[in-house]
């Protein structure tokens, strides 16, 4: 059973988020467009990417994917990508374990169902679904693990760097056989373990392996994976490197963009340097400054004049790697691309970056926020009936469900309509001491108050018993929230693929595809049954 609920009524995303899903006239000026079927036609009328282009972005993936055993489906629409009338619809994310956490895979499943939907829409264009992999980040801390059946499992390495390139060999110990023996009574087991062992255990490197992992779970969809961390990409990228570091441009644009959001009362995501790029070459990525008019690499002796800074650029243009703020440029250079899929903070600070595209010369996408969905279990469901919490209200907060269960229960401890009759009785005997002795009144009201703290007295008693009685119902309750929002978050922000693999295999991922549709805009629970 599949039941929706709009986004604000969660109570887990932003004033911005909400406005952007309630096309908010305020929001225009940082857009290109909004997201509707309609506007994808000025949009495709409006992205500019040459045959040269083209040429070389096909000859990286396949490179890429050389030696990767793909779908049918991912080998022609790599090949669609050298027409003029193909463009992408991308998203992307961190190379984190086992596609950690679950809406990784939500992302993936809404970008192919809107290039399908896409495909109706326009059926002379071609749309190709693309995930790009964030290689070269650096922050390998918020990858690093991944938990399953409440147990964590951390990757330990002295590896520094873009976290692409960094080797797998320690993962060896977190996908033993003492791993996979505790998983060999599910049901999908044996299919799960040689997606893992082919994916951690036979790559070189993390971006191969999510590569793989992305490739083995969605490529009979056709999703193409891209690592930009590609000499022959960064040479189309590197006017943009160039003018960046020479000319420190993107900065005030982006400061001007973030201030008027701010006045809207939005809150900022990213918040550019006067270099936007970092120098990036073997185990090291750090950041690029300029000082005393030398460009350096913070933390090493790496020293660049402005010549030898732009002759860099030239000759190894696969050194510098674009911080948050010039990635999304980055991409939209490189792709052909007219839509974007992202979460809330990812939307967020794209809306920073419309007058750095504009100053770019480069077709800003549409922006289009990734699918939500609550899994609710059979156990799940059955706990939810049993103590009379619907499928949507499960998003108030546990102290407000305990609430209302006592109060939908038939012993009645709540007073308020006994102590409006008692302050109406009240009323009537200091209209009758006011004519006999008026001086009586303050004695009377101080009564009355003391009468009322006695009943409220009493009553906070009885919701103290009545919450003994039922004491096995409200820390059912508490455990059910637990569940379904782990440590207070949205289940998609902490779970991973890995469970729910195990019990339903393929099927997951076809049921995702099924619900992940980024064009309908609520926030979707899907209960088993």
């Amino acid at each position: 059973m599949t039941q929706e609920i709009d986004y604000k009524e969660t109570e887990f995303f932003s004033k911005l988020i909400v406005d952007y899903l309630e096309n908010k006239a305020a929001l225009k000026p940082f857009l290109a467009q909004f997201n509707a079927l309609k506007n994808y036609r000025a949009q495709i009328d409006a992205k500019q990417f040459s045959d040269k282009k083209r040429q070389i972005l096909v000859q990286s993936l396949q490179k890429q994917y050389k030696n990767i055993e793909t779908d049918p489906k991912v080998s022609h629409n790599t090949a669609l990508l050298l027409q003029p009338n193909t463009y992408t619809v991308t998203t992307g994310h961190q190379l984190s374990i086992v596609g950690n956490p679950l809406y990784f895979l939500y992302k993936i499943a809404g970008t192919i169902t809107l290039c399908n939907e896409l495909s109706k829409a326009y059926p002379n264009e071609n749309f190709v679904p693309v995930f790009w992999l964030a290689s070269e980040d650096h922050d390998f801390e918020e990858i690093a693990s991944f938990k399953l059946f409440n147990q964590n499992y951390a990757w330990e390495t002295t590896q520094t760097g873009a976290v692409g390139r960094m080797q797998l060999e320690e993962l060896k110990s977190i996908f033993s056989e003492d791993f996979f023996k505790k998983l060999e009574n599910e049901t999908y087991f044996e299919k799960l373990k040689n997606v893992l062992k082919n994916v951690y255990l036979e790559s070189q490197n993390l971006a191969e392996a999510t590569q793989k992992f992305v490739n083995t779970l969605f490529g009979a969809y056709g999703i193409v994976v891209l690592n930009a961390d590609e000499k022959a990409l960064k040479t189309l990228f590197a006017p943009f490197i160039t003018k960046d570091i020479q000319r420190q441009y993107v900065q005030p644009l982006v400061i001007q963009s973030t201030k008027k959001l701010q006045d809207l009362g939005y809150k900022p995501q990213v918040f550019p340097r006067p270099i936007n790029f970092f120098y990036m070459k073997n185990n090291l990525r750090q950041r690029l400054v300029f000082e005393e008019n030398t460009y350096s690499v913070l933390g090493t002796d790496i020293k660049f004049s402005e010549a030898e800074i732009l002759e860099e650029i030239n000759t190894n243009p696969q050194n510098f790697s674009p911080n948050v703020v010039m990635r999304p440029l980055y991409q939209e250079t490189i792709l052909p691309n007219i839509a974007y899929i992202g979460g809330g903070g990812e939307l967020a600070y794209w809306l920073q970056l419309k007058a750095v595209f504009d100053a770019s010369d480069v077709a800003f996408p549409i922006l289009v926020l990734r699918n939500s969905i609550l899994f609710v279990s059979k156990n799940n469901a059955k706990k939810q009936a049993k103590l009379g919490i619907t499928a949507t209200n499960i998003f108030k907060t546990t102290e407000i469900l305990q609430k209302e269960y006592l109060q939908s229960q038939p012993e009645e401890t709540n007073f308020e309509a006994e102590k409006q009759h008692f302050m109406a009785i009240f009323e009537q005997i200091k209209l009758k001491i006011k004519d006999v002795e008026a001086s009586l009144l303050g004695f009377a009201e101080g009564e009355q108050v003391r009468i009322l703290k006695q009943i409220d007295g009493i009553e906070a008693k009885l919701k103290k018993s009545q919450k003994q009685k039922y004491e096995t119902e409200l820390s059912q309750i508490l455990a059910l929230k637990q569940s379904l929002f782990p440590d207070g978050n949205l289940q998609e922000r902490t779970d991973n693929f890995l469970p729910y693999y195990l019990s339903e295999g393929d099927g997951f991922i076809a049921t995702l595809v099924e619900n992940c549709n980024p064009l309908h805009t609520k926030f979707k629970i899907i209960t088993k049954e």
